[in-house]
């Protein structure tokens, strides 16, 4: 018994790297490294996947909270890479805060925002990096998640994408944008106990992005025909 502890302590202090979760921005590669012994994933952009030389830190949960209790939820970089939107949340909650940080000083560049991720959390880049759609919870059981707008600067968040389905009461959106800026879409999935078979009933509502705020282009219950933005998937972010 204490060798096979023995070794199992020896597996555990090993050190080891992977990355996850791998996405771009702009001319950088970002990811999440998991780097053993260490307690957390922390967030890494490297502007050569094939050369180790370029990685940076950009994030790092154990060097935020020594405790090892912070972890990063998830992330988006704006289309330049020059900022990142990064959830964190706090022993184990997932109830995250998104923070705003600047890749090339890993400074903090904006106000954190609560509540972003109590029930899964999404963010999409307007199109120049100057702002963002993103969840919140107006429930602070993590029910009734709107969509809303921050503008970087000195300019008041407001609600966007209101109305329809996406004010419902268990809903989750999913938020993504299109790269000239002229779209912004929202994937909503609405929530609830799947038995055997069942599936999570989804909506996609497309809007037009005017002035950093989302015009809908056509009613959430009704097909996208002529002139429908294109397929969700060259848009989205990963998580």
């Amino acid at each position: 018994m204490s060798t096979s502890r023995a070794r199992a302590e020896q597996l555990l202090k090993a050190e080891t790297t992977t990355y996850k979760r791998l996405v771009s921005g702009g001319g950088a590669f970002f990811a999440l490294k998991v780097q053993m012994p260490r307690q957390q994933p922390f967030l890494v952009a490297l502007t050569d996947l094939d050369d180790p030389g370029t990685e940076r830190v950009v994030v790092d949960p154990d060097a935020i909270d020594p405790s090892g209790a912070t972890a990063i939820d998830f992330f988006v970089p704006s289309p330049d890479g020059k900022q990142v939107a990064v959830s964190l949340s706090e022993h184990g909650t997932e109830d995250g805060s998104l923070h705003v940080y600047d890749v090339e000083s890993g400074k903090v560049v904006d106000e954190p925002i609560p509540h972003v991720n109590l029930m899964g959390g999404s963010v999409a880049w307007r199109h120049d990096g100057s702002g963002f759609w993103y969840t919140r919870c107006a429930d602070p059981a993590g029910f009734r998640q709107q969509v809303w707008f921050r503008e970087l600067g000195d300019a008041p968040d407001h609600v966007d994408l209101a109305g329809g389905f996406a004010g419902e009461r268990i809903a989750e959106n999913y938020l993504s944008a299109s790269p000239d800026g002229r779209w912004v879409m929202d994937r909503v999935q609405k929530g609830r106990l799947v038995v055997a078979g069942g599936r999570h009933p989804r909506q996609v509502r497309a809007c037009r992005a005017r002035h950093g705020r989302a015009v809908p282009a056509f009613p959430p219950e009704r097909p996208a025909r002529q002139g429908a933005p294109p397929a969700a998937d060259q848009w989205h972010h990963g998580r």
